[in-house]
Order: structure tokens, then C-alpha cells, then sequence
């Protein structure tokens, strides 16, 4: 919602420049990354000032992760930006309260000469701020639901244990966070339709899943090669031996951190548990739209890599402050970190200079993608180029017989040709795939319409309207406009009124109603 309202605001602004778009959500990565940086170097590390050069350089690559050019190029993706900001504003909010009630309870602490501040004076500005924080960034993007297990873990890492002082002030986070989880997995269902046969993966084929997630992520952070908009999607069978490795060894390294805490700290097993933690909702044990294309995007570890930059950085602090020798290789290696990692992002955010430099790359990468076959069709289409475009439609068809899309950008090819038969049979074929799609049914009465059958255009728009859709409006246009063909003018009317009654704005029904209304009664 927050992003819905921010990105149609610089739209206006930038109207329709990509340049705009693009250059208006940078501010907000550097911002998110030194928040991160600086609130890490605060938490009890040995040697934390030694080490502290060296973890600024190694937390700098993350600004420069090839594997987050999608979440800035992408203008859809800018909920992740703008979300993992204000989650961060509000992780930062309540460590500081949570640090200010730690030391009011501390007698010598309250005795100690303090700066005259509000948020010293009246801590409780802070859980609020960090509260109403955490709401905004849920708001941006439902994955900061996981912000209030973040911070156990962290309170965890800091005292070796839980306490009910640790958890209580986090149960409101919980409760908000769990609530709007919940109704985005609802509306992923319902209204986005992740449903049915290629979401339907057992239980067990779902660890899978996870565990080929986790290693997918983690091998790109490490080595950011051969990265894709749409990657191949993976064929899940939880009775291949083979495909349970990837978790298998995920649980391996957990027990060992688990084992080694008490010699290398709890650190290395606190992020294993953040890293894979915020990784939980992209893992496939929700469904999700997007993985109908791929089970991976780049888009969904963008939090990760954020987690993966502080466990780097308070590592390199560490064993940097152990040695002179040691923190001069780590600056060496960070600056060839920086500058291999700038290269690859530079020549991974060309790939997104425009909508067909995308689709092309991504076709050479993964000539399977039947959605890139679809929407290159549809780019090629709107440039003119037919055959190109039919050629694209058809490929997608041959990858995916069922796929909707193609059929509807096939059957709008003959409709604009004035071939209605073909695009009905297309249509009619869209419909086997599931009867019930508003979207196929107003097509479908579109082109009954031009081609001069209204009682069944009426009768196609009638089947759509009894599907909820938020593009009713359409079909009780359409509606009207079948009924006014076969002089019922005064039902037309009605349906016209129904159809503004939805999108007030709707021109095109505003303007067959004052035709409607001007109209004599009787045949056309």
C-alpha cells in the first residue's frame, strides 16, 4: 500500500521517465546500509574499534550486490527498498529504547550525567516511533513481519539467553506483523490466484524446496554469476535422494554452529538463523504468484543480503582486530571486493536499460520462460512487428499449452485483424483452462460483439459478472453496449450507471451512456 501510494506519486513527478523512477529510490539504499552498519558496530564485539574500519569495507559491498540490481531496476520492486528501510529505522528505534530502559534499570546508570534529549527524557517515544516504523514498513512489503524475530535473535546473540523482558515488548510487533502475513497470503490466493496444480507440492517437496532456496541464495551472494530476471524452475521431487542435499547440509551447518557456540561464539549460528530466517517467506511454504515462473528471484533476498553484509562485517571486525597484518588484507581485499563487485553490478543493471533489452536477456539465459516469450510478444506487437510477436505467442504456447496470456495476446491478434472467429476459438480455449477467469469472459464478449453477436456477447458478459473482479466495470460496459445493439436501451442505461458506479472515472462508459440517453428507443 505504502509503495502502491509512493510510486504512483513519482510517476506524476517523473512521467514515465525510467531514469526518474530509477534515480528516486538510490537515496534510500546508502541510507538503509549505514543504518545497518553503524547500529552493528555498536553491539559488544571484541575489539570493536580496531575492527571497525574493516567492517564498514566489508559492509559497503552490499550498497553494490549485483544480486539487488532487480530490487532498484525493477520499479515494481521498489517495496523492497523502501521496506527493508524502514525496517532497519525501526530495528534501530527499538535497540536504542531497548538500551534506554536497560540502563534506567540500572541504578548507577540513572545516576550517571545524561544528554537532555526527548527520547532520554520519555523513552517511550521510541517503542512508539519503532512501533509505527515497523507498520509503515509492513505497509511497503509484508516480508518485514519477520523485523520482531530478528530482534530476539539479536537479544539472543547480545545475553546467551530469553527472558520475558526480551519477548513482552515484542508481542504488539507479532500481532501486527502476523495479521497483515496472514492477509497477504490470503490475497495471494484469492485474489492474485497462486492456486491450483503448480502450486500443489506436498509437504515434502516443500523442505526441498527450502533447502534448494537457501543454497540458491547463498551460492549468488558468494559468487553473483550468470544471475537472471526469470531463472529456470526447478522440478521438485521429493523421492530424488539428491534433492534433499541442499537442506540436509543446511541442518548440518546449523548443528555445528549449534555445537561450536561455545568456542566461536554465538555469532556465527545468530546469523545461519537470521539469514535463513528472513528467507522463510521465499522458501515456498507460502505461495506465491511469481513462483508459477520460478521457485527464485533476486528480489526475494534482498533483506538477506542485508544480513549476510552485517554477519560479514562483524566477522572481519573480529579477525581484524586480532593482527595489524590482518586488517591491512582485509582493506586490500575489500577494495577488489568493491571494485569486482561494482563491474558486475554495472554490467548486470544494463540488462535493465529497457523492457526489450530484458526480455532478450533473459530469453538467451533461460529459453524456457514461457511468461518472457508472452511478454516480449506483447512488446513486439505494440512496436508493430506481427509476425515477430505471433512467433513469440506461439512458442510460449508450445512450452505452455495452458497458458492464458498467450492465448488472450493470440486471440486480440485476430481480433484487431478482424479474424473473430479465430479469436473466439482462442478465447473458447483460454476458458477450458479455467471457466471461471472475468478477464477471458469480457475479451470473449468483446469480440462477440464486433463480430455482430450480441445475444451471445450479452450472455458472455452476464457469465463474467458473476465472478468477483475489480475490473466489473468492464463487463458492465460491455453489457450495455450489447443490449443497447439489440435496442434495450433503458437496461443499457443501467448498466452504463452500474459500470461508472464502479470506476467513476471510466470515459468510455460516461460516453455510451450519454449516447445511450441521447439515443431514440428502439433498434440502432
Amino acid at each position: 500500500m505504502l509503495s502502491f501510494a509512493g510510486e504512483t506519486a513519482g510517476l506524476v513527478r517523473a512521467r514515465g521517465a525510467p531514469g526518474g523512477r530509477r534515480f528516486r529510490r538510490l537515496p534510500a539504499r546508502p541510507a538503509g546500509r549505514l543504518r545497518l552498519e553503524r547500529r552493528h558496530l555498536r553491539h559488544p564485539q571484541p575489539h570493536p574499534r580496531r575492527g571497525r574500519g574493516a567492517a564498514r569495507d566489508l559492509g559497503r559491498p552490499a550498497r553494490q550486490r549485483a544480486v539487488c540490481v532487480e530490487s532498484v531496476a525493477w520499479v515494481t520492486e521498489r517495496k523492497n527498498t523502501l521496506s527493508l528501510l524502514l525496517s532497519l529505522l525501526a530495528a534501530l528505534a527499538y535497540l536504542v529504547w531497548s538500551e534506554r530502559r536497560a540502563a534506567a534499570a540500572d541504578r548507577r546508570a540513572r545516576r550517571s550525567r545524561e544528554p537532555n534529549l526527548p527520547w532520554h527524557r520519555r523513552p517511550g517515544a521510541l517503542y512508539a516511533g519503532a512501533l509505527a516504523l515497523f507498520a509503515f514498513a509492513l505497509l511497503a512489503k509484508t516480508t518485514a513481519a519477520l523485523l520482531p524475530a530478528v530482534l530476539l535473535v539479536l537479544a539472543w546473540w547480545q545475553s546467551g539467553r530469553l527472558r520475558g523482558p526480551d519477548v513482552r515488548p515484542l508481542l504488539p510487533f507479532f500481532a501486527v506483523g502476523t495479521a497483515l502475513a496472514l492477509n497477504t497470503a490470503w490475497l495471494e490466493k484469492t485474489m492474485v490466484r497462486a492456486s491450483g496444480t503448480e502450486w500443489a507440492l506436498p509437504l515434502a517437496g516443500r523442505f526441498v524446496l527450502a533447502g534448494r532456496t537457501v543454497a540458491f541464495y547463498a551460492g549468488k551472494l558468494v559468487w553473483p554469476a550468470d544471475l537472471a530476471f526469470i531463472y529456470p524452475r526447478w522440478t521438485i521431487d521429493p523421492a530424488a535422494v539428491r534433492q534433499w542435499l541442499p537442506a540436509l547440509a543446511a541442518l548440518v551447518v546449523l548443528a555445528v554452529a549449534w555445537a561450536l557456540r561455545g568456542r566461536l561464539g554465538r555469532g556465527p549460528l545468530a546469523g545461519i538463523l537470521l539469514f535463513g530466517g528472513v528467507l522463510v517467506p521465499a522458501m515456498g511454504f507460502f505461495n506465491v504468484y511469481a513462483m508459477r515462473y520460478s521457485y527464485v528471484a533476486d528480489h526475494f533476498a534482498y533483506q538477506a543480503v542485508a544480513v549476510a553484509a552485517a554477519c560479514a562485517a562483524g566477522g572481519i571486525a573480529t579477525l581484524a582486530g586480532r593482527a595489524v597484518a590482518l586488517r591491512r588484507a582485509a582493506a586490500a581485499a575489500g577494495v577488489a571486493v568493491l571494485g569486482l563487485l561494482g563491474v558486475l553490478t554495472f554490467r548486470h543493471a544494463q540488462e535493465f536499460a529497457s523492457a526489450e533489452t530484458l526480455w532478450r536477456d533473459t530469453l538467451a539465459k533461460n529459453p524456457g520462460c514461457f511468461m518472457c516469450h508472452t511478454n516480449y510478444g506483447f512488446l513486439l506487437y505494440r512496436e508493430g512487428r506481427v509476425a515477430d510477436a505471433i512467433d513469440h505467442f506461439q512458442a510460449s504456447l508450445r512450452l505452455k499449452p495452458d497458458n492464458v496470456p498467450a492465448l488472450l495476446n493470440l486471440a486480440k491478434v485476430d481480433e484487431d485483424r478482424g479474424r473473430f472467429d479465430e479469436a473466439a476459438s482462442e478465447l473458447r480455449s483460454a476458458l477450458a483452462v479455467d471457466p471461471s477467469d472475468p478477464t477471458v469472459l469480457v475479451n470473449l464478449g468483446t469480440v462477440y460483439t464486433k463480430a455482430g453477436r450480441y445475444e451471445d456477447a450479452a450472455a458472455t458478459y452476464r457469465e463474467a459478472l458473476r465472478y468477483p473482479s475489480p475490473d466489473g466495470y468492464l463487463a458492465h460496459n460491455g453489457l450495455g453496449v450489447a443490449l443497447i445493439r439489440q435496442g434495450r436501451r433503458a437496461q443499457a442505461v443501467e448498466e452504463f450507471r452500474e459500470a461508472l458506479r464502479l470506476k467513476p472515472d471510466y470515459w468510455m462508459a460516461r460516453a455510451n451512456l450519454e449516447r445511450a440517453l441521447a439515443a431514440p428507443a428502439g433498434p440502432p
